[in-house]
């Protein structure tokens, strides 16, 4: 059961969910300094919303996702650690398939922001070699102009984000 890998400052008002609500629970959403959420039928939700009053922490702290993702290694994360390997690689390599590229590609209302994402997101991850390269040697400041003319006019009336240019440097910081 789930719920006994969690710490009691979770797993008590948790174990308080609705048995009507408990099967379509798809996920529990644990990230530090955020609330608990709920993946039911492929859409987050606030846990807080179908445990009303059931005293769940507002955010989840450092202790309890340590707690937790302890309990769920059994107190030895070396004993799992080419389980976790293989299991980012498979959801990285799944995410990313061309498959799901194309898929969130045509998501979008028209044309040039389907080819906008696909580009995007087939250059950008399926190339991921070549950026990690240019990236190592200084010299992905060369290639930004290029994506940033793919992304072009394709913005929608959303609010200000960084530019792509920003982004790039932000994740190469890394």
């Amino acid at each position: 059961h789930i719920l006994d890998s969690l710490p009691p400052a979770l797993r008590t008002p948790l174990a308080k969910l609705n048995a009507h609500y408990a099967p379509h629970v798809q996920e529990i959403r644990l990230r530090l300094g955020q609330p608990v959420q709920f993946t039911v039928g492929g859409r987050l939700c606030p846990a807080a919303k179908l445990l009303p009053g059931a005293g769940l922490p507002t955010v989840v702290d450092s202790e309890a996702l340590r707690s937790c993702f302890l309990q769920l290694c059994r107190r030895s994360v070396y004993a799992y650690e080419e389980e976790l390997k293989q299991g980012y690689d498979w959801a990285y390599k799944e995410f990313y398939s061309w498959s799901n590229i194309f898929r969130a590609s045509f998501g979008h209302d028209n044309l040039k922001q389907q080819l906008a994402h696909l580009f995007y997101m087939g250059g950008w991850k399926k190339f991921e070699p070549f950026w990690n390269f240019m990236i190592q040697y200084g010299q992905l400041n060369r290639m930004l102009p290029v994506l940033e003319s793919l992304l072009a006019n394709t913005k929608t009336k959303k609010p200000s984000r960084p530019s792509i240019r920003q982004s790039f440097l932000n994740k190469a910081a890394f």
